[in-house]
C-alpha cells in the first residue's frame, strides 16, 4: 500500500471512528440519566463479566490470524482454509465458554436471575461469534471493519431510545445488543462469503486444536492485558458496590472513547506493519516513527484537555448527580499518553516484530501488578486510589517496554 493510500485509509477510518465514539457517548449520555448510578453499575458489571467469555473465544485470532491473512491475501484457497479453521476454532472455543458460563452463573450467589442472565451471556457470545473482524483486518479492510461496529452502534441507539425508560429497563440494554450482534452478524458472514468468494471447508479436530495451540502465546498475552485493564473495575464492584462501579466507569468510558480516535491509525498500521517488518524492516521503522510520533503528540493534548474540561464534560454528559467521576477523569487523563504509547509499542512494534515473549511478560508483569496495587488502593482511597492504581500501572508498563525495546531502531531483534 502506498503511503498516500496509507493516509487516506487512516483519515476515512479515523472518521467512522470518530462517528462510533460519538454514538458511544450518546449511548452513555442516555443511558447513565436515565437509569441512575446503580442500574449503570450493573450493567457495566454484567459486560465485564459478559468479556471475559468473549475474550476466551476470541483467543489470539485477532492477532494471530490477521498476521496470517495478511500474506496471503492474493490466494483465495488458501484464505479460505485460514478462515474456515480459525472460526471453526472460535465455534469450540465458544461452546467451551457457555459450559464455564453455565457453572459460574448457576453456582454463584450474585445473579439471582440465572436463566436470563445465561441468555445474555449466550446472546453475546453468538453474537460476537458471527462477526469475524479478524478476516478484515487481516486483508488490510480497516475501514469494513470499522464501519461494520459503528453500523450496530447506529443500530442499538435509536432502539435504546425506544425502549428504556427507567432503571427496572437495563435488562432490556442486553436484549438489544444480542439482537443487533447477530443481526449485523448474519449479514456480514454472507457478504463475506460473496465479496472475497470464500468457500468454508470442514476441518479436522487436530488442525482445529493445532490453530488454538499455535495462537495461544498471544491468547495469553492477550488475556494478562485484559485482565489487567478490567480486574481494577471487577475489584470496584465487587469491594465497594455497582455505585462505585457506576462512578468510575463514566469516567473509564470517556477515556476509551478519546483513546478510539487513535485506533484508526494503529488499525490500518497493524498489517501493513506485519508485512513490512519481513520484506522491508528500514522502511517499517521509518513508518513506525512517524506514526508513534502522532499518536504521542494527540495523546498529550488530549490528556491536557480532558484534565482542564473533566467538570463540564462529566456534567454534560450525565449531570451533577455523577459529581464523583469529575476528579476520577482528572487522574485517568494522566493515563492517556501512557496507554496510547504501550499499545503503540505492543501492537505496532512486538507482534509484527515476532517479540511475542517480551509482549507476554510485559503484559504478565502488570497482570501481578495490578491485584496487588490496586486491592488495598480501593480499601485506603476507594475509587480514587483505584484510578491512581490505574495511572501507576500504565507508567510501570510504558517504562518496562522502553526499557527492553531501547534498541531496537539499532538492532533488528531482542531477545528476552
Amino acid at each position: 500500500m502506498h503511503i498516500s493510500k496509507l493516509i487516506r485509509s487512516i483519515f476515512l477510518v479515523g472518521i467512522i471512528h470518530a462517528i462510533s465514539a460519538f454514538l458511544t457517548i450518546a449511548q452513555i449520555i442516555y443511558l447513565t440519566r436515565i437509569l441512575g448510578v446503580e442500574s449503570w453499575g450493573g450493567i457495566v458489571y454484567l459486560q465485564l463479566i459478559v468479556n471475559y467469555f468473549i475474550w476466551l473465544s476470541n483467543w489470539g485470532f485477532y492477532l494471530h490470524t490477521t498476521k496470517k491473512l495478511s500474506n496471503s491475501r492474493n490466494d483465495i484457497k488458501k484464505m479460505s482454509k485460514i478462515f474456515s479453521t480459525t472460526i471453526l476454532s472460535q465455534f469450540f472455543l465458544t461452546l467451551i465458554s457457555l459450559f464455564l458460563a453455565a457453572i459460574l452463573i448457576f453456582v454463584s450467589t450474585r445473579f439471582p436471575n440465572k436463566i436470563f442472565t445465561f441468555f445474555i451471556v449466550s446472546g453475546l457470545l453468538i453474537g460476537n461469534l458471527t462477526q469475524p473482524l479478524w478476516f478484515l483486518n487481516g486483508l488490510e479492510k480497516v475501514k469494513e471493519s470499522a464501519a461494520i461496529q459503528a453500523c450496530s452502534k447506529l443500530l442499538v441507539l435509536p432502539l435504546i431510545f425506544l425502549l428504556i425508560h427507567k432503571s427496572s429497563d437495563a435488562p432490556i440494554f442486553f436484549i438489544i445488543n444480542i439482537f443487533v450482534s447477530i443481526s449485523v452478524g448474519i449479514c456480514f458472514l454472507f457478504w463475506i462469503k460473496h465479496k472475497y468468494k470464500i468457500k468454508f471447508e470442514l476441518i479436522d479436530l487436530t488442525e482445529i486444536f493445532n490453530e488454538i495451540k499455535i495462537s495461544s502465546h498471544l491468547f495469553s498475552s492477550m488475556i494478562w492485558a485484559n485482565l489487567s485493564t478490567t480486574i481494577i473495575p471487577m475489584l470496584i464492584g465487587s469491594i465497594s458496590g455497582t455505585i462505585s462501579l457506576g462512578y468510575y466507569s463514566l469516567a473509564d468510558r470517556i477515556r476509551s472513547s478519546v483513546l478510539q480516535l487513535l485506533h484508526p491509525v494503529t488499525h490500518v498500521l497493524f498489517p501493513r506493519l506485519c508485512l513490512l517488518m519481513k520484506s522491508n524492516p528500514i522502511e517499517a521503522k521509518k513508518l513506525l516513527i512517524k506514526a508513534g510520533s502522532l499518536i504521542l503528540l494527540f495523546s498529550f493534548l488530549s490528556s491536557i484537555l480532558i484534565y482542564f474540561l473533566a467538570g463540564p464534560i462529566i456534567h454534560r454528559i450525565s449531570g451533577p448527580t455523577y459529581d464523583s467521576s469529575v476528579i476520577i477523569l482528572k487522574i485517568m487523563a494522566f493515563a492517556i499518553p501512557l496507554m496510547a504509547f504501550s499499545e503503540f509499542l505492543m501492537y505496532q512494534v512486538l507482534i509484527p516484530s515476532g517479540m511475542y515473549n517480551l509482549q507476554h511478560n510485559s503484559r504478565f508483569f502488570t497482570f501481578i501488578s495490578s491485584p496487588l496495587l490496586t486491592y488495598p488502593a480501593i480499601i485506603y482511597a476507594g475509587i480514587i486510589g483505584a484510578a491512581v492504581s490505574n495511572v501507576i500501572l500504565e507508567l510501570f508498563l510504558v517504562g518496562f517496554l522502553i526499557y527492553f525495546l531501547r534498541n531496537f531502531f539499532l538492532v533488528k531483534r531482542v531477545n528476552i
